[in-house]
């Protein structure tokens, strides 16, 4: 089965504190891009 690729469109804290890693833990999901309003938040995830 192919992977669903996700874009998470915020850096809030449930996201990266629940949501994401949870994504990641996914067997077919994978955390393609990150969207925040300061580049620093994004590429830091």
């Amino acid at each position: 089965m192919k992977k669903i690729r996700w874009g998470v469109l915020s850096t809030a804290r449930i996201g990266t504190k629940k949501v994401i890693p949870a994504m990641q833990l996914g067997e077919y999901c994978t955390v393609t891009a990150i969207a925040s309003r300061r580049l620093e938040k994004a590429q830091a995830l």
